[in-house]
């Protein structure tokens, strides 16, 4: 037995989404708990522990979505990977599957909705609406496939694609005559790879005008179509949604006449840029301007063609009148500023600094509120996109922590792929950091009774990078079943030892000497020869000041509870450092702390660390490669070493960030976050 329900919220925009027409329902809606704040609704359910997710369609992550966090907002997102929260396009169904039966909810919004499903709190699934207005279709069922029965009678079947649609479609940017379409097809033939379709993107154009062709690069669209046709081959061109905006082009001058383009509140015409430029949009609600625009393809189809790609219909715009006028508005008032070379470094500064900017931690340490703080810093260019699908509304502590740290790994990821002749190392290494960062995570949740914890910090974004299977690490349950996880890759042999782990001592502490243990040999392998006299500080320097770090902190850390002498030499790796083999002697001789650091401040460090505050001596370290990173970012010339400065400074920035995050949510008073940030000068 199935039964659709319907539930008003707001002023629902007619999306035309729904086909069959269902009354309203009165009362409240099964299965969820509904809120309102700020003009937002929000839909939320509990989830059991083994309570499944399915639904939003064509989404990443797998099938079942639980765990993770989405956000349907059609934007155009020229750097699309599979951690983004949300595609192209929305399919805002939802099917449940557990303690509470079999159900399902179409949230039927044209605006931005959230989806996190049990990603901010494992043991909930909260939808929110961000403008408030929709209807919400409850779907009830004894079956997942009687849910998906109900939700295709609700929005109507799709059609049948013909059998050629099927096959091998190649598209790419720069199909820009009939020489490349026959190149491309003659390439495909030569080399044996099927091909049934050719997408024809924006190139074909004139001027980028919609239902138009370039008639010098394709001068004869009718034959060389046919052409492609007996070659068994299917051209499909683009066609996207703004229309130029031309005076005497005849598809603008009629839209302006009919009154068919989307206006703005005052009346105007709504302008944006599109590929031709400045462009209107048909008002596509209206199911004339659908038939206008619709009749229109027929001139493309009078040439042979039975396909179409339909592009930009998502919010897609390069700028709107409004926003190009106020950013000239911005540049306008620089134009007449004196700009020297401090000016314009500061100017630059503004879109490529990101290390620790004093006055963003001055601002986000004077938030009160997790809702304060997450507005803040999705206000930040950097985190914007990261952050764009947090509602700060209902913004958790791990949530930002997670985002934060996926914003950082797409950076390294970036930079790595960008210039693999720098970055191939570095990107392994980071790589094996995130790896050790992950199997600590587990291992933590192992020793405390809570395997499944794991699952809802699963970070999707690596799951591409890793040589770890994170799914199967996820599954693990006991020590066991996570060594099975890691079999096959370099991991499985490190952690072999483990296998004679002594279940007193926790599986963590005996885990990660091991995982450090490769992590440093990883590192010091990436380290060049020595500089000779008089050279410019290179990777070398930075490699040994972090293994340095390292290893003076644990001597440090190990004479202070009075470990034994032979306990202290093995912990303290000294095969990558700037200290001498009589230094070294020297300091790991100290009978306590106090003459540990007394002989400390007579090595090379002393007076490099003795300007720099600090309580520990590893914070005293950071502090000093801060500054050292900074001056060899802007100075060397080395791309590896500069790629992990910036790194660096980069790392810095997010601990202060989560510093700040703590201290947010445990409502420290700001004077005391800013005394932990890493490079914070108050001066700055």
């Amino acid at each position: 037995m199935s039964m659709i329900s319907r539930y008003i919220f707001g002023t629902p925009l007619p999306t035309m989404a729904v086909i069959r027409e269902i009354a309203p329902s009165g009362g409240e809606i099964p299965h969820f708990t509904v809120t309102k704040a700020d003009g937002s609704v929000s839909f939320t359910t509990i989830l059991g522990d083994d309570d499944l997710i399915f639904g939003l369609g064509e989404n990443v992550r797998g099938i079942n979505k639980r765990g993770h966090l989405y956000r349907a907002w059609n934007m155009d997102d020229f750097s699309h990977t599979e951690n983004k929260g949300g595609i192209y396009s929305s399919h805002n169904l939802l099917l449940f599957s557990g303690e509470q039966g079999v159900f399902g909810a179409y949230f039927d919004d044209p605006g931005a909705v959230t989806f996190d499903l049990g990603y901010s709190d494992g043991g909930k699934a909260v939808i929110t609406s961000e403008n408030g207005n929709l209807s919400v279709y409850l779907i009830e069922s004894t079956t997942l496939t009687g849910l998906v029965r109900e939700f295709r009678h609700l929005i109507g079947r799709s059609y049948i694609p013909p059998k050629w649609a099927m096959g091998y479609i190649q598209s790419r940017w720069g199909y820009a005559s009939e020489d490349d379409l026959n190149f491309i097809v003659s390439e495909h033939r030569k080399r044996h790879i099927p091909l049934d379709n050719v997408c024809m993107d924006i190139d074909y154009m004139e001027d980028f005008k919609d239902f138009t062709w370039n008639p010098v690069h394709f001068p004869d669209l009718k034959a060389i179509n046919a052409r492609m046709k007996d070659e068994h081959i299917h051209l499909v061109p683009i066609i996207d949604a703004g229309i130029k905006q031309l005076t005497g082009d005849p598809i603008y001058d009629e839209g302006v006449q009919k009154d068919y383009f989307v206006k703005k509140a005052d009346g105007s015409l709504f302008v944006g840029a599109v590929w031709p430029g400045r462009a209107c949009f048909p008002d596509f609600l209206r199911e004339d301007v659908r038939q206008w625009f619709g009749a229109k393809y027929h001139k493309l189809m009078d040439t042979g063609i039975e396909g179409f790609w339909n592009d930009m219909n998502e919010p897609a715009l390069f700028y709107s009148t409004d926003s190009l006028e106020n950013a000239f508005e911005t540049a306008e008032k620089m134009r007449h500023e004196n700009l020297g070379i401090d000016g314009a470094f500061k100017l630059k500064a503004a879109f490529v600094n990101i290390a620790n900017n004093a006055e963003d931690y001055r601002r986000l340490t004077d938030c009160h509120t997790m809702t304060e703080l997450a507005n803040e810093l999705k206000a930040l260019p950097l985190y914007a996109n990261t952050l764009a699908e947090v509602n700060p509304t209902y913004a958790r502590r791990a949530q930002l922590e997670n985002l934060l740290r996926q914003s950082q790994y797409e950076r390294f990821d970036s930079l790595c792929r960008y210039d693999r002749s720098a970055g191939s190392s570095v990107y392994q290494y980071l790589t094996l950091c995130c790896e050790v960062d992950e199997l600590t995570a587990a291992l933590r949740c192992l020793d405390a009774g809570r395997p499944g914890d794991y699952l809802y910090r699963l970070p999707d974004f690596l799951e591409q990078r890793c040589s770890i299977d994170l799914y199967a690490l996820a599954k693990a349950t006991d020590l066991q079943s996570l060594l099975a996880a890691v079999q096959g890759t370099p991991w499985a042999k490190v952690l072999a030892p483990l296998a004679n782990a002594k279940p007193d001592r926790g599986l963590t502490a005996q885990a990660e000497p091991l995982m450090q243990e490769y992590r440093h040999r990883a590192l010091v392998a990436m380290a060049p020869k020595p500089a000779k006299q008089g050279e410019q500080p290179g990777l070398r320097e930075l490699i040994e000041l972090e293994c340095d770090t390292s290893a003076v902190s644990n001597a440090a850390r190990l004479i202070r509870v009075g470990a034994p002498a032979t306990t202290v030499r093995n912990a303290c790796r000294r095969d990558c450092s700037a200290l001498t083999a009589a230094e070294w002697d020297y300091l790991l001789a100290s009978p306590d702390l106090p003459a540990f650091k007394q002989r400390f401040a007579q090595t090379s460090y002393g007076p490099l660390l003795a300007h720099h505050d600090y309580t520990v001596l590893k914070e005293g370290f950071f502090r000093y490669r801060t500054d050292w990173c900074r001056k060899w970012l802007r100075f060397s010339t080395e791309p590896t070493l500069v790629m992990m400065c910036y790194i660096w400074l980069a790392q810095c920035e997010v601990w202060n960030l989560n510093h700040i995050i703590e201290g947010v949510h445990y409502k420290l008073p700001a004077e005391e976050v800013l005394a932990l940030l890493i490079g914070y000068d108050e001066h700055d």
